[in-house]
């Protein structure tokens, strides 16, 4: 039986009958493996890891001629950006979110008209630069911006000094293993993977493919299903907890948070493991230093995150670019001035960062502010309440030193304001 189902209509015109865009396949048998993973055995969880890590190795083993997003050969494009390849298939433009504002509450894109469709790899740095640039506004800033986000000559400056990195890199020795067109799937987790409910570790279907194309390998070295990991808000949490509710734990709490936590290092040992054994080249990727992948991944994140965030990657790799194994020397080399400004920009940053997860923390809120309905008006109160207190710590350290006043404050508060 194929992981993979049927699809049996779909339309991404949202003006059709229904009213938005659509996906209809088949049904998918089983249960997914989230509604299932707290209720297996360390065993059932590692033979879960072995046979996903397989179907990874059989991807990572399949050939193609160039990067993009995978078409039939009588798709819609025009002949000159299709690489056609065997069983009536061919490569095209890139359709996933790194090139698209496909994602809730992303800004509008503004001439758009970079791909990453192509057999080469300086082609493929110019498809990412491209659409970075693309997110960029032409014309003021959308709303308002805190000062370390950057203004948009100083995002265009940035991009400019990325693309040259990225076209540094990609002729290192150390990603040349790394290189090949490879596709994997973009969202493996454990709520797009559906298992058998009367043997779970039997994987009956994958779903959720819409957004995976053929990429250089080293792109997914950072990636770890959430069968080895823990979510950004999974993290959040488990740390309140612990901060708050340890000593107040019975011995059999306790006893289960070390087994979960035993069962996680497992995972992630044997995820690890089963990359080098059965997608090498991954398992290469997966080895190498993370400060090679970041200038790939982050580029077209800056007027998302800000231009600070991304800086502090390249200001890093131009630091440690031989201790990584890297020749010569990095083509972007900050003046003393542009790392004291970074400094600074960088300390109200991490300040916001840190002010973020705090409050995800209290609030059990993700990291965009979402919070359940049900639970609005008491996270709304205690949200308000914080604010004022953060407000008045503010005045009091701008009486006694002025580290922090209140328009500072406001600035880095990261939620809607009262």
């Amino acid at each position: 039986m194929s992981i993979l189902l049927i699809i049996l209509d779909w339309s991404d015109d949202n003006s059709n009958p229904v009213g938005t865009e659509y996906i209809f396949m088949e049904h998918a048998a089983g249960d997914q493996l989230h509604n299932l993973w707290n209720e297996m055995s360390s065993l059932q969880h590692l033979a879960v890891i072995q046979s996903i890590s397989r179907m990874i190795g059989q991807m990572t083993n399949l050939k193609f001629p160039a990067f993009g997003s995978i078409y039939f050969q009588d798709a819609p494009v025009e002949p000159a950006m299709k690489f056609t390849f065997e069983d009536g298939f061919c490569i095209g433009p890139h359709c996933g979110p790194v090139y698209w504002n496909c994602s809730p509450g992303e800004g509008s894109l503004y001439g758009n008209n970079g791909y990453d469709h192509d057999p080469y790899l300086h082609e493929f740095c110019t498809g990412l630069i491209a659409s970075a640039r693309s997110r960029i506004p032409v014309g003021g800033l959308e709303g308002r911006k805190p000062s370390y986000w950057g203004t948009i000559e100083e995002h265009r400056n940035l991009l400019n000094v990325n693309e040259t990195v990225l076209h540094q890199l990609v002729k290192s020795s150390l990603l040349k293993d790394s290189s090949k067109p490879t596709l994997l799937h973009a969202d493996l987790h454990k709520r797009n993977i559906f298992v058998s409910r009367t043997d779970p570790v039997e994987v009956t279907a994958i779903i959720d493919w819409q957004a995976s194309a053929v990429e250089p390998a080293f792109m997914y070295g950072n990636e770890t299903p959430d069968l080895a990991t823990r979510s950004l808000r999974e993290e959040v949490l488990d740390d309140s907890s612990d901060d708050a509710d340890h000593d107040w734990l019975s011995q059999k709490e306790r006893d289960g948070r070390a087994k979960k936590e035993k069962d996680l290092q497992l995972c992630r040992d044997a995820f690890e493991v089963c990359m080098k054994g059965f997608a090498p080249i991954i398992g290469k990727a997966r080895s190498l230093d993370g400060l090679l992948f970041r200038p790939f991944l982050h580029c077209n994140t800056s007027w998302r995150d800000s231009i600070t965030a991304v800086w502090q990657d390249l200001i890093e790799l131009s630091r440690r670019w031989n201790d990584i194994g890297l020749t010569g020397a990095c083509s972007y080399a900050p003046t003393e001035i542009e790392l004291q400004t970074h400094e600074r920009l960088y300390a109200d940053f991490q300040t916001a960062q840190d002010l973020k997860v705090g409050l995800m923390q209290r609030l059990r809120t993700d990291s965009d502010g979402w919070v359940p309905s049900s639970d609005w008006d008491i996270v709304k109160s205690c949200h308000d309440e914080w604010f004022r207190e953060w407000l008045q710590t503010a005045k009091e350290a701008a009486q006694e030193d002025g580290s922090l006043t209140e328009a500072k404050a406001r600035e880095l508060w990261p939620f809607d304001q009262i």
